[in-house]
């Protein structure tokens, strides 16, 4: 899947987040998103997984345009997120989010939650994440940080990922947990799935990256090759 935005922009009053960027996100690419706080990185995330309308520009997959992008339909095209923020349900245990916006994945045909079903795909992701010791009944709000991000991570791993938009996934994590979030991105990457990685760490982005788009007051400035970044970062 190639998702693509055509001078997006997005403002907010008069005040412009993200203006005129143009932008291509490729299966098995990683690309890495930097710039400075209130360069317009969230912003931008928020855009492409479909939690925030642009102002103008248009967004396509796969080379056709998409008339009314909004999260429902960048859910279908499997695109999935993971902000800084974590966005988690506290009062949930670490099932519950991990498969909240999936249930459809895991219910009969009668409406009814297949229990084990979900256990076991709760279990598959977070095998697959492998931070942390989280079990399925565990309540959110009484997990450790780096547990929260297992959760958060897991919940992204959907068998229909096709774009994983990581905002600071190694955030306040302890070195082991960073360098399995970084294995994450290149088993995703190996995957055919797309990623976007924002982060201000630029050794982070040197390390993951095929390609970096840097962002400035809402434009895009750079966009390069890994392998050319020396003088431009």
């Amino acid at each position: 899947m190639r998702l693509q935005l055509f001078n997006v922009s997005k403002r907010f009053g008069e005040t412009f987040a993200v203006r005129n960027v143009t932008l291509s996100l490729s299966d098995g690419v990683v690309t890495g998103l930097i710039g400075g706080n209130g360069a317009g990185k969230s912003t931008l995330a928020k855009i492409i997984t479909g939690e925030l309308a642009p102002s103008a520009g248009a967004i396509g997959i796969d080379d056709e345009l998409c008339t009314a992008w909004s999260y429902a339909t960048a859910r279908r095209a499997g695109v999935r997120a993971v902000y800084q923020d974590l966005a988690l349900c506290p009062d949930l245990t670490a099932a519950e989010n991990i498969l909240l916006g999936d249930e459809d994945d895991i219910v009969n045909s009668i409406g009814v939650i297949r229990r084990k079903l979900a256990t076991d795909e709760t279990e598959r992701r977070l095998q697959q994440i492998g931070i942390g010791h989280v079990q399925a009944h565990d309540s959110v709000r009484h997990l450790s940080g780096g547990q929260r991000q297992a959760v958060a991570l897991a919940r992204i791993m959907s068998r229909g990922l096709s774009l994983a938009v990581l905002d600071e996934p190694t955030a306040a994590l302890a070195h082991d947990a960073k360098t399995r979030v970084w294995d994450l991105v290149r088993q995703l990457a190996r995957e055919h799935v797309a990623v976007l990685l924002i982060s201000h760490v630029k050794e982070e982005v040197e390390l993951l990256a095929d390609r970096v788009a840097v962002i400035e007051e809402g434009r895009l400035v750079v966009i390069k090759e890994c392998d050319t970044l020396t003088d431009t970062l």
